[in-house]
């Protein structure tokens, strides 16, 4: 079985070929034993492949970026690496962390290289930052590379507390909401279905189906309760199929305002990842394969992919962005004038920078847009709940009068 890699020899020169081996793990061992470090390896079916997609880091995003910065403030004051690595575990308050970095350590007083260590432990460090590392020892720029590593981390940090932040308070809403209903539903329907069976009047439909809404939560509470398990289970499999994943992003893309935000970050995201990339003197192919294989949506993967092999066909990546309405009309524009440039690098830095500035203050005006919506949701809910209740009552009261 032939197997096709790209990497870097141990000078630090580009490397691609095949190589053929029973399988992948023999296919990369027979590599490293060769000086190669391999960034990416796909079963060579005779046609080019996209490589699998790179797993983003497992462990607390901001532990490592912390990590990345100050190991890159002891190595850039001289602080040897083994040394500056043992200070760092020594230092982290993660216990799965620390023994991460014990064994990054050993490996390192063993002789082999930080990104070797690295290669280790995808689950944290993943194939991004082994290849800016890599790059960094090859260079002799590891502490620059360290702080570029820890810089896309932190944005990516970054954006992730500002769409959390944005969604706190309407998911407490939503909660509340939630809250409210069940109780309305199974401790104050019963109380007025004493009285509706004592009252000879016809019951509104609505009513009806409260009634009958709050019946089936009496009885059948602990069934519910049991059944949101493996409902929780089967919904969390289903969101993470990449057709399911592709159907989202296509129909949020599709709704006004909320399309335009999620095009703004994915832009920000890949402009800033490529531009870092670059700077850290990556071969454009390798940048390109890294960026698709880090992004989650399987649509911006395709793209970039098809940016590569564009590339590799000496045509410009921009011919290829301009087709797409995936991007940011900034991200485009700067493509295509950072390559009669020769500076596509500093101009996606620029335009990233923009673009985050941007996606952060629309996050937060889009919170407080969704807020009074939920609250008028919420309100005609419970307030649907309410007159429900009430209807048998006016009917009556009615009648009565009549």
């Amino acid at each position: 079985m032939n197997w096709r890699y790209s990497g870097y020899n141990t000078d630090g020169s580009p490397k691609r070929g095949t190589v053929e081996a029973p399988n992948e793990a023999a296919a990369r061992d027979m590599l490293s034993r060769k000086g190669i470090l391999v960034l990416e390896m796909a079963e060579d079916n005779g046609r080019s492949a996209a490589p699998k997609r790179v797993k983003g880091p497992k462990g607390k995003l901001g532990d490592i970026s912390q990590f990345m910065r100050h190991l890159s403030v002891l190595i850039s004051s001289g602080t040897p690496l083994t040394e500056g690595v043992q200070a760092m575990a020594s230092q982290t308050n993660d216990e799965k962390f620390r023994a991460i970095l014990k064994k990054v350590q050993a490996e390192l007083e063993a002789g082999n290289a930080l990104s070797d260590a690295m290669a280790s432990h995808p689950g944290y460090f993943d194939e991004v930052c082994r290849a800016m590392v890599a790059a960094g020892e090859t260079s002799g720029r590891l502490g620059d590379m360290l702080e570029r590593v820890s810089i896309l981390m932190r944005q990516k940090l970054a954006m992730r507390r500002a769409i959390v932040g944005a969604m706190i308070y309407p998911s407490i809403l939503i909660g509340i909401g939630i809250i409210v209903v069940i109780v309305m539903l199974m401790m104050v329907f019963p109380r007025f279905e004493e009285m509706f069976e004592s009252m000879d009047t016809a019951i509104p439909p609505s009513t009806q189906l409260f009634l009958w809404i709050s019946e089936i939560m009496r009885q059948w509470w602990w069934a519910i309760l049991i059944g949101l398990v493996p409902s929780a289970i089967i919904a969390r499999f289903v969101l993470i199929q990449p057709a399911t994943t592709r159907l989202i992003e296509r129909t949020m893309l599709g709704v006004p305002k909320i399309g335009e935000i999620v095009r703004s970050i994915a832009s920000a995201r890949m402009s800033r990842m490529i531009s870092l990339l670059l700077e850290s003197q990556l071969p454009l192919l390798d940048v390109l394969s890294l960026c698709a294989g880090s992004m989650r949506s399987p649509d911006y993967a395709k793209l970039l992919y098809d940016a590569r092999d564009a590339a590799e066909a000496g045509q410009p990546i921009s011919a290829v962005f301009e087709k797409t309405t995936l991007l940011h009309g900034l991200v485009r524009e700067s493509v295509r004038t950072g390559e009669r440039s020769g500076n596509v690098g500093t101009m996606l830095g620029n335009v990233a920078d923009f673009l985050e500035e941007e996606n952060e203050a629309t996050l937060k005006s889009l919170s407080a847009i969704i807020e009074p919506l939920l609250l008028v949701t919420l309100g005609l809910v419970v307030g649907g709940i309410a007159t429900s209740m009430f209807l048998p009552l006016f009917d009556l009261t009615a009648s009565a009068g009549g």
